[in-house]
């Protein structure tokens, strides 16, 4: 019954064009998804951020920044070091969502979350957000099909810290700031000198691919994330129509964030906007990033961009596990993930709940970030098993939450 409204929805979200972080195009989408929610009689309404549109400016900054240290190897070491362990510390601080430091000229884009919310029968008290970003990524060759073929397995098998995309840069960094600690001290053996030949290479490659993924155009995200807007659109009109019972006392929120992709700033503001009436009100959130392709997966963790481990929690791990166990599809193993969800942005400001994603069985990522992530390209039947699992979650969260 869901499977062509599904097929819709997403078709409407990728008739414009691109809906880039921070742009037109990801307004004129948030009104139309206002609008989408208000004709299920939804009360809805956007709700303004400041935000950004180029995640690659915000990175590369951060390498142009530090390596601009190395002028100073020969003359003053420590001055080199600072200017690396500056880059190195707000990478960390900007990668809990928590602050915006060196790339604060380019987080100031208008952008806005989509906001509707289905109210309790009686006195509210439990809530559950779910969620999903609408706004779309730019291509690069970061993310060419051969590497997004294998990029998922090999950084799913890396450990640690090495699972985030950033790892050779933060190496570069952590080389730049010891040496130019023990230089001054005549402690750093002449062999360490050689060190600086890799961290220039990694400098290099990170100026290139994220200065390249910088200047590039936006996709057109019927995967990443028309399909998980569309499973939101979906369970409102379905909790609308199938309400389950013994659910009076729950909100339902549903939250349609932008500028996910630049840094999880829509999911990011939404906890900060509304930081009192989450902690007045027990909420729990699901949240469903790209569902396009495979069987659906529980996200166990996610690794910031400075390869800080972010676990999800296990009573609600465990509850979707169960739930996997009697659908036919959904893999009940939680994964652990080397890229960011709105989940991750939720999480860190210990606001719990679970995330949703599909991948085929090799962990690739067909189209992911590229033009030719389109509606012709999608397995329907994939998107439908992920709603359906949704639905089950988000069926057994509201009448049967974890103690």
């Amino acid at each position: 019954m869901y499977k062509e409204r599904l097929r819709n929805w997403i078709h409407t979200l990728e008739q414009f064009g691109h809906r880039g972080s921070g742009t037109e195009q990801e307004a004129k989408a948030a009104r139309y998804l206002v609008e989408e929610l208000e004709s299920m009689g939804i009360p809805a309404q956007t709700e303004p951020f400041t935000g950004s549109s180029n995640m690659g400016a915000r990175l590369v900054t951060h390498v142009i920044f530090s390596a601009a240290g190395l002028v100073f190897i020969s003359t003053y070491p420590l001055l080199m070091a600072t200017f690396a362990l500056i880059g190195l510390i707000s990478l960390i601080l900007e990668s809990t969502t928590k602050f915006v430091l060196l790339s604060k000229p380019f987080v100031r884009r208008p952008s806005q979350n989509v906001v509707g919310v289905i109210p309790a029968k009686t006195k509210a008290s439990r809530r559950i957000l779910l969620v999903a970003h609408y706004d779309t990524q730019r291509t690069g060759l970061l993310w060419v099909q051969a590497a997004n073929s294998s990029m998922g397995s090999k950084l799913d098998a890396l450990p640690g810290v090495m699972k985030s995309p950033m790892f050779v840069v933060l190496c570069s960094m952590s080389i730049q700031i010891v040496l130019g600690l023990l230089m001054p001290l005549g402690l750093a053996p002449s062999w360490a000198m050689w060190l600086f030949v890799p961290a220039g290479v990694f400098y290099s490659l990170g100026f290139f691919l994220l200065g390249e993924w910088a200047l590039r155009d936006f996709v057109p995200g019927a995967n990443d994330n028309a399909s998980g807007t569309a499973a939101v659109l979906g369970l409102a009109h379905r909790w609308k129509e199938e309400r389950p019972a013994n659910t009076d006392d729950i909100e339902l929120v549903l939250l349609l964030t932008g500028c996910e992709e630049p840094g999880l700033i829509g999911a990011s503001a939404y906890a900060e906007q509304h930081k009192p009436s989450i902690q007045s009100t027990p909420t729990n959130f699901i949240n469903i990033d790209s569902i396009g392709y495979g069987h659906p997966q529980i996200i166990g963790g996610e690794y910031t961009l400075a390869g800080q481990s972010v676990r999800y929690q296990a009573p609600l791990l465990a509850l979707a596990s169960e739930v996997a166990k009697t659908c036919d599809g959904p893999i009940a193993e939680p994964i652990i993930i080397p890229v960011q969800s709105d989940g991750m942005a939720f999480e860190l400001r210990g606001i719990h709940g679970l995330s949703f994603i599909s991948r085929p069985d090799d962990h690739s990522m067909p189209n992911y970030h590229l033009p030719s992530d389109l509606l012709k390209n999608l397995d329907m039947d994939a998107v439908t098993e992920g709603f359906e699992f949704s639905w089950s979650v988000l069926h057994r969260l509201s009448t049967q939450p974890p103690s």
